[in-house]
């Protein structure tokens, strides 16, 4: 997206030099999206314009109260069609790939959605190089163990049969790579993942987790970042 590239640009360029959260942005282009994160979810759903769709009637079927993307100061991490397809091929029911979000249960398939939404504002504008803890709508202990049902993937370099690390609080770890991935991704924002295994990255998919490849899109009640993975709810 244009979007993307014109924000990483004006808004990254500097955070080799910077360490605190205090910045001074000036962006070429309106990253405002002038209407709700669940709006915008909408508006890309339908249409010639399905790059949510598949993401959206994932949602509704898992029962998840949609208000929740109405409401302000939230960060929101959405799946497009690709990363919809990621996450049903790496996290397991019973050992098996799943087809469709309609693999999962719906209270899986529900925390992980609330997984996939964060209290408070975070961008380019606040994160630091460094991971920062952050709290999701998850209910606490709904990681603590890897349920068969939603089998989350082991990271690259753990032994097969190793134990996934627990998360009893559902949290969430963000920071900006002092980086870029070849020359699509600059800068990215990195979900759940050590700086120690950033070189295990060649790609917005590959290492221990995924990157954000559209961010800092403002919607009215907060912010929306695009996946084209899924984002274990783990950190590694």
């Amino acid at each position: 997206m244009t979007v993307f590239a014109t924000l990483l640009a004006s808004g990254c360029k500097k955070l080799a030099f910077q360490s605190s959260f205090s910045r001074s942005i000036t962006d070429t282009i309106d990253a405002h999206l002038y209407k709700t994160a669940w709006q915008y979810m909408a508006s890309r759903s339908k249409g010639t314009d399905t790059t949510f769709k598949t993401f959206r009637d994932g949602i509704i079927y898992s029962g998840i109260d949609t208000t929740l993307y109405s409401q302000p100061n939230h960060t929101y991490f959405f799946l497009s069609a690709a990363g919809c397809k990621d996450m049903w091929a790496k996290i397991k029911v019973n050992g098996k790939a799943a087809t469709s979000f309609n693999s999962y249960s719906k209270a899986d398939l529900k925390n992980y959605f609330l997984y996939l939404i964060v209290q408070g504002q975070y961008s380019h504008y606040n994160l630091p190089i460094n991971p920062v803890t952050v709290q999701t709508l998850a209910p606490p202990g709904t990681y603590t163990s890897n349920s068969p049902t939603f089998t989350i993937p082991l990271a690259l370099g753990i032994p097969a049969g190793s134990p996934v690390p627990s998360n009893p609080n559902s949290t969430m770890t963000l920071y900006v790579l002092n980086n870029s991935i070849g020359n699509t991704l600059s800068y990215p924002i990195v979900v759940n993942m050590s700086i120690a295994t950033t070189a295990t990255l060649s790609s917005a998919t590959s290492g221990n987790n995924v990157l954000v490849i559209t961010s800092d899109l403002l919607a009215t009640n907060g912010v929306v970042d695009v996946m084209n993975g899924a984002a274990w709810p783990v950190s590694y």
